[in-house]
């Protein structure tokens, strides 16, 4: 059984400004990585079939769109975090697994849309409040038993260490940490008439990125 643990952090200045930039750089991808793929599946040249349910055989074919681009992938736009990181200094300073999982969050976006739910949204300050270190690497939790109480130092790859308030012990492995706006750990637009690469959008920065 799962469960989430989630306490509050006391960054210093310096941490703070770190963690904040990261939020704000994993917002403007996520924005980014869902454009190049609302573009890509708006334009990219699909065909609805009607098929024969007793022979299997296509009956009617028909175009859905006029235009042919290259499908995006979630792997494709992983690839390229590569190369946004070089032409972007500002998101070497972030952890390349913490970038993979933003994009995860636009495939499971996209999956949730296909399985009935709403058009994947872009997200502003007020909607996208969290990032992810999604494994065992890049961070590691230090916990000091005083007495009754817990005290801890959460160290994040790319960022620094982060005095942490244990209220209760943490029971069991952690498998993820997230960073929310609210200072807490959880262990547990750019329009175009085509479509665009993921670099693109977010080089040079585009004004939406920074709302």
């Amino acid at each position: 059984m799962r469960k989430a643990f989630k306490y509050r952090l006391y960054p210093n200045t310096t941490t703070e400004k770190k963690l904040y930039s990261t939020l704000n750089r994993c917002r403007e991808l996520y924005n980014a990585a869902l454009s190049e793929r609302k573009d890509s599946y708006q334009l990219h040249e699909r065909t609805q079939l009607q098929i024969n349910s007793e022979t299997g055989q296509v009956i009617v074919a028909t175009m859905t769109a006029k235009q042919r681009v290259k499908a995006v992938s979630y792997y494709g736009q992983k690839r390229n975090l590569v190369e946004i990181k070089a032409l972007r200094e500002e998101y070497q300073g972030i952890a390349s697994h913490v970038l993979q999982d933003v994009i995860l969050r636009v495939e499971r976006a996209f999956q949730r849309f296909f399985d009935g739910a709403g058009f994947p949204r872009f997200k502003g300050r007020t909607r996208y409040d969290s990032f992810t270190y999604p494994d065992g690497a890049g961070w590691k939790l230090d916990v000091e038993e005083q007495g009754n109480s817990f005290k801890g130092t959460l160290h994040l790859s790319k960022i620094g260490d982060i005095k942490v308030r244990l209220h209760r012990k943490i029971e069991g492995k952690i498998s993820r940490r997230s960073r929310s706006s609210g200072k807490s750990i959880n262990g547990s637009s750019c329009s175009r008439a085509q479509s665009r690469s993921l670099h693109r959008c977010l080089y040079p920065t585009r004004r939406w990125a920074s709302t």
